[in-house]
């Protein structure tokens, strides 16, 4: 209930500040409660980009030309969030929906977005995989977190594949680095949650799951444990 009053209002916060409905972000009707339950009527938009990727782009992406105007309609929902002082925090395909003609968009689901002045430093803000660095190892964050996700989802509606697909956010740091390059120093030290990713000397500390186990363990680890065991098998 809490959570759907907070969505209500940013909701309205980013209407009223887009009367002409140019900005691209989902229009509410009116709302009301039932049963004690708050029930929102938003404008009629029954297809996501997730959707519209499998359907038109499954493992090869959509049209340029759709990636572009895609791309500047979400541009458009990003500078009316930052006017407005919003984080939307969980930008993905899922998130974005489409009219009939697939010629429009409409940013929608802000249950995780918040004021720029209240933003929590979590590690779980955002889906994973559209989860920028920053949030990953604590460091404050801005309205940056929302363009890292957008630029996620161009790339993803571009190839018809997930940019970085770690299965924790330690495999999603090595992703990013391995295309970026190392964080630097000074922004790693910052981090709240440096140490569950880098030692003392800001050297990365890989981190994989283990398939038979189930347990997380450091690959270095891992990598010395195969040798010594290979090197035995080969003796006997």
């Amino acid at each position: 209930h809490k959570t759907g009053l907070k969505e209500l209002e940013v909701i309205k916060r980013l209407n009223d500040a887009d009367p002409d409905d140019k900005f691209h972000c989902l229009r509410l009707f009116r709302h009301f409660f039932h049963k004690r339950h708050l029930c929102m009527v938003m404008e009629p938009l029954s297809m996501n980009l997730r959707e519209v990727l499998k359907k038109y782009g499954k493992n090869s992406g959509i049209h340029i030309k759709a990636v572009r105007s895609y791309t500047q309609q979400m541009l458009l929902a990003l500078k009316l969030l930052k006017k407005t002082g919003i984080l939307h925090a969980d930008i993905k395909p899922d998130n974005i929906l489409v009219n009939d003609s697939k010629l429009m968009l409409k940013l929608c689901d802000f249950g995780a977005a918040s004021h720029i002045t209240e933003n929590e430093i979590t590690p779980y803000l955002v889906s994973r995989f559209y989860r920028a660095p920053e949030i990953i190892l604590g460091v404050p964050y801005d309205f940056g977190i929302d363009m890292w996700s957008t630029a996620c989802t161009v790339y993803e509606l571009s190839t018809g594949k997930i940019m970085f697909s770690g299965k924790s956010n330690n495999e999603m740091l090595k992703y990013v680095m391995d295309l970026k390059g190392k964080l630097p120093n000074k922004i790693i030290k910052k981090g709240l949650f440096k140490d569950q990713h880098f030692d003392s000397n800001c050297n990365f500390l890989y981190h994989e799951l283990d398939r038979v186990t189930e347990r997380v363990c450091n690959a270095n680890a891992n990598i010395i444990h195969k040798f010594c065991f290979i090197k035995l098998r080969t003796r006997r």
